[in-house]
């Protein structure tokens, strides 16, 4: 099996990990893999693998225009790397989906708690938060728009300066997150603070009572109460992968194009700040988003540096 592993390139070892973990949770507790619909699929390929796809197509293209040639092996392995990154996004959706039925307990009181020791913080990230009113004006659904810009920005721009070593980490960094953060919901989960003071009538609020009541019917039937559109509407505020896979765009740009890191670091602040705002997250979500962030940047330098 070690064997076997070594000979396939990183990203595929990392789906490889992924299933493994998903079988030993089905089997050890009983559970079903689920499937989304077309609605919810469309949801995962506009926040992961559009993005990749269309760099793929970039570095494809660039290097045609470069060699005169389209370098068969290379579009080969491009293509596994989709397939692999997509079986890792549809395991993590069902690992955040199985993490209350795996774990039923709930620890929104005691991260509630924490927020309200810190009340200097808490008013500190309201204030930073106000700087970033006229963005939510045009954009009510930045927290969503940001992450997805940052998203297709980063990996448009390291294939666009041939920069594929970086491209092929980074995305290997993502699938980690995905991964090693899915299976971070299961330990000690919990919904959000919202449910102690929901910003009603925001657009934030309107999909978190629509998620709500959807986790309050899946919880109470076992997981039974299921319908494929619902497939991305699990909650899970511990740890926050929105910050996690935000964290790992700003290093990577950082890391290898100093001007976009330069852009993307206010915008980091702004999803640090609108996860509490807007009642996503509790304080303690955003340094285990963070913890998540570096173990799949080292998994994936480790990996990297393995496969050579």
């Amino acid at each position: 099996m070690r064997g076997l592993m070594r000979r396939l390139p990183p990203l595929e070892q990392a789906a490889v990990c992924a299933m493994l973990a998903a079988l030993v949770l089905v089997s050890g507790f009983d559970l079903v893999f689920y499937f989304p619909d077309t609605h919810s699929s469309a949801f995962a390929l506009e926040h992961y693998l559009a993005g990749i796809f269309l760099s793929a197509v970039l570095l494809a293209f660039l290097h045609w225009r470069a060699n005169k040639a389209l370098p068969g092996a290379e579009l080969l392995r491009l293509g596994r790397q989709m397939l692999a990154l997509a079986l890792i996004v549809y395991l993590h959706f069902n690992f955040k989906l199985w993490a209350q039925l795996v774990n039923p307990s709930r620890f929104d009181d005691l991260y509630l708690a924490i927020d309200q020791a810190l009340p200097w913080l808490m008013q500190l990230i309201g204030f930073l938060n106000l700087g970033f009113t006229p963005l939510k004006t045009v954009l009510p659904d930045a927290y969503h728009d940001v992450f997805v810009a940052m998203f297709l920005a980063t990996f448009l721009c390291l294939a666009a300066t041939h920069r594929s070593r970086a491209f092929e980490q980074s995305l290997l960094a993502i699938a980690w997150v995905l991964i090693l953060g899915g299976l971070a919901y299961l330990p000690a989960p919990a919904l959000g603070p919202f449910l102690y003071d929901a910003d009603l009538g925001s657009h934030a609020s309107f999909i978190q009572q629509d998620m709500l009541g959807f986790m309050r019917r899946f919880t109470t039937s076992n997981g039974q109460d299921y319908e494929r559109g619902n497939f991305i509407m699990p909650l899970a505020a511990m740890p926050s992968l929105h910050i996690a896979h935000a964290f790992v765009l700003l290093y990577y740009a950082w890391k290898n194009l100093r001007w976009l890191g330069y852009a993307y670091l206010p915008l980091f602040l702004f999803l640090l700040t609108e996860a509490i705002t807007s009642h996503w997250h509790y304080l303690i979500d955003l340094p285990a988003g963070l913890l998540i962030a570096l173990l799949g940047i080292k998994v994936a330098r480790w990996q990297m540096r393995e496969s050579r």
